[in-house]
């Protein structure tokens, strides 16, 4: 059970809660307490948290709430969340086992390291189930290394939510929105989990390393747009670079894939065994399009230099452009000779305009760059296709 002098901190607001918690070195424990019951803590004004304004959507109201308060590493066991606002709240490394989430504002909130598994809580053996998640907005939150072994989300919008490294196990996910989450292809699995066919149909564009983990059988994923009408929407792209590029390169790959664009990515797509040119040329054949990144580094690299001259060689038997050349320096606008400076040479027909990722590491402005190359790549009905 719950101390019963951390309710009583609670009942006061998250200023106070927050304030005992910078001052306290005790671990807050809230083991089955309900969040929502008038009787025992007033945390919400009379009028909903959330009003439903249609059957799978919900707004939110003004309300007295726990948005932004500490629960780090707090014990919230059996606890009951229902008609809470919770956004920005930190929840990192909160066991959660056996929770009740019931239409919970929880936008950017910070679930990184949470407990959500099922556990052994009372003498016996008695098997707590694993935490539920029903109505919430999750979009923005953090659930990066989090367990969500057992977890339940039901209705819930995951729009922006981080997923990097998080461990599911046994897991449902009936009626959600996905589609924008971040991170899915780097999930880890210890066992098959259900993903409803309205999750899919309001999540165009999973990645497929997602559903992999999650057992859906390639034969099935491989038709999820034909099933659901929902086409590929963007060109499918290989990614050329030099090795000391690879950080770089890999957050490319991630992000674009998360993001719905089928992706080439030497490092994730060659298999034991594959001919390395013969692959690399026929991958190059069967993209719409080759996206070289630009540096100091692949300029110099003859490995580039033959992966973007088999572009070119295809555009002229496509007659459509191919190349999407970005930059992560000036190197190419120093060039003096050979390939580069005829991609960057803006006077002759085959120069090109190159996309400037050269602050990559700020998020801010990595972003920006990101989404003007997401734009670039979406495919357009017309002849070039």
């Amino acid at each position: 059970m719950a101390n019963p002098e951390h309710p009583a901190i609670l009942e006061q607001g998250a200023e106070t809660w927050n304030d005992w918690r910078r001052t306290s070195a005790a671990q807050p424990d809230l083991r089955n307490v309900s969040l929502f019951d008038s009787k025992s803590i007033k945390l919400a004004d009379e009028s909903p948290l959330f009003h439903p304004v249609s059957p799978d959507r919900m707004s939110v109201r003004a309300t007295r709430s726990l948005a932004g308060i500490d629960f780090s590493c707090a014990l919230l066991n059996g606890s009951q969340f229902d008609l809470v606002n919770m956004s920005g709240a930190n929840l990192e490394g909160a066991d959660l086992g056996g929770a009740l989430v019931k239409v919970v504002d929880l936008r950017e909130a910070n679930l990184s390291g949470a407990k959500l598994h099922a556990r052994i809580t009372l003498p016996g053996g008695r098997l707590t189930h694993g935490t539920s998640f029903i109505g919430c907005l999750m979009e923005g939150a953090s659930l990066d290394r989090s367990s969500l072994t057992g977890a339940t989300f039901e209705n819930c919008r995951f729009g922006g939510a981080d997923f990097s490294e998080a461990n599911l196990n046994n897991n449902r996910f009936i009626n959600c929105e996905m589609g924008q989450a971040k991170h899915l292809h780097t999930v880890r699995s210890y066992g098959h989990s259900a993903v409803d066919h309205r999750t899919l149909e309001r999540s165009p564009n999973l990645p497929k390393a997602f559903l992999r983990l999650v057992g859906l059988p390639d034969a099935f994923i491989d038709n999820i747009p034909a099933i659901f009408g929902s086409p590929f929407e963007f060109y499918s792209a290989f990614i050329s670079y030099a090795l000391p590029d690879e950080e770089f390169a890999r957050r490319l790959s991630a992000d674009l894939r998360d993001n719905g664009v089928r992706c080439w990515f030497a490092p994730e797509d060659l298999k034991a065994g594959d001919r390395i040119m013969n692959t690399i040329n026929d991958a190059i054949r069967v993209q719409d399009k080759l996206i070289v990144i630009l540096s100091k580094h692949s300029i110099e690299r003859d490995w580039v230099e033959h992966e973007v001259k088999q572009a070119l060689k295809a555009e002229v038997e496509r007659g459509r452009d191919l190349l999407v050349p970005i930059r992560l320096d000036n190197a190419v606008f120093e060039c003096g000779f050979g390939w580069a400076k005829e991609i960057r040479a803006a006077h002759r027909p085959s120069g090109r305009h190159i996309a400037d990722f050269t602050d990559w590491k700020n998020h801010e402005t990595y972003g920006s760059a990101f989404e003007k190359l997401l734009r670039d790549l979406e495919h357009r009905e017309s002849g070039d296709s």
